[in-house]
Order: structure tokens, then C-alpha cells, then sequence
């Protein structure tokens, strides 16, 4: 019986010693996670604060390419002669149907920063479109001179040099309204 008192008093010792050495585990590992987790927090508020300075640099460049489209760009590249190939795709209005082809010859230059295109046909002038190339079209457009003139819209993008491609819109004073594919060559 003492024998079997002193194996259990020494086990109890020997875990109690034990309890002692996974408590100190314990304590270390609960430390670190905490040094870990400050360390992560600390981490993901730096990443906010690196995206909220990403986000006011997109928009940035955001309003600087908005500003510059509004001035317009120039580009050298649309200057010169065009031979303009239209092909009605949408009509409401009579006398226009789709499938009608006609072609134009537009002379396109610079006026300061707006974009004048002449159009002529049967060597005479018909009318004259103004607008602005932005970073990613031509716009151009007719001003009406009355309530009863069409309103002319043309958005044309650069396919490769010497070729553009797009649409021209035309509301007639009553409301009816065709639309031409554009293919624009460069004579």
C-alpha cells in the first residue's frame, strides 16, 4: 500500500509539473497569436489605406481624361480628304429605306481644337460638320440653323490609319429618324 502511494503521489507530482510546463505553452502561444492578430490588423489598415489612395488616383485620371475629352485631342491622322460610304440600317421616315447606299467626300481639318468636315458632292459644298475627336471618337455634328432644319449626329471610330468607321444619325424636324452605317476611306 505505500508503495502504491508513492506511485500515485509521484504521478500526481510529475502531471502537476506538466500542468506547469502547458500552462507556460499555453501563455507563449496565446501571446503570439495576439502579437499575430495586432500584426494583421495593423497589416489590413495599411491596405485600406493604400486602396483609398489607389481609388483617389483612378479618379484622378479619371477626371484629367473626362477634362481633356472635353477639350477635345488633336490627331493629324484625320486630316485630309475621306471617301465616306453610308448604308441606311434604320428609317421612320419616308422616302429612306434600309438598304439605300449613297457616298460623300468629306474634307476634314482643324479649326483650333474643333474638327470641321466639308461635305462635298457634285463639286459643291452641302454641308459642314463640327465636332471634336475625344481619345476614343470623332464627334461631329450640324448646327441646325432653325426648329425645321434635320439634326444631323455622326460618331466615327478609328479602325486602323486611313479608316474609320461608325454611324450618322438624322432626326428630321418631324421626328422621323434614319440611321447609315458609315464606312470613312481616306482618298
Amino acid at each position: 500500500m505505500k508503495f502504491t502511494s508513492f506511485c500515485l503521489f509521484l504521478v500526481f507530482l510529475l502531471s502537476a509539473c506538466n500542468t506547469g510546463d502547458t500552462q507556460d505553452e499555453l501563455r507563449k502561444k496565446t501571446l503570439e497569436l495576439t502579437e499575430k492578430e495586432q500584426s494583421l490588423t495593423i497589416w489590413a489598415q495599411e491596405l485600406k489605406l493604400k486602396e483609398e489612395q489607389l481609388l483617389k488616383r483612378e479618379k484622378l485620371v479619371d477626371s484629367a481624361t473626362l477634362l481633356l475629352d472635353s477639350f477635345g485631342t488633336y490627331n493629324p491622322a484625320i486630316i485630309g480628304n475621306w471617301t465616306v460610304t453610308m448604308r441606311c440600317v434604320e428609317t421612320t421616315c419616308e422616302g429612306s429605306a434600309i438598304g439605300d447606299t449613297k457616298t460623300e467626300h468629306w474634307e476634314i481639318s482643324y479649326d483650333g481644337n474643333i474638327v470641321i468636315a466639308k461635305v462635298i458632292a457634285k463639286e459643291k459644298l452641302v454641308r459642314v460638320y463640327e465636332g471634336k475627336m475625344t481619345s476614343k471618337a470623332l464627334l461631329l455634328s450640324v448646327k441646325s440653323e432653325s426648329a425645321t432644319d434635320a439634326r444631323m449626329n455622326v460618331v466615327l471610330t478609328v479602325v486602323k490609319e486611313g479608316r474609320m468607321e461608325g454611324q450618322r444619325e438624322i432626326i428630321q424636324a418631324s421626328g422621323c429618324r434614319v440611321v447609315y452605317s458609315l464606312e470613312v476611306v481616306k482618298a
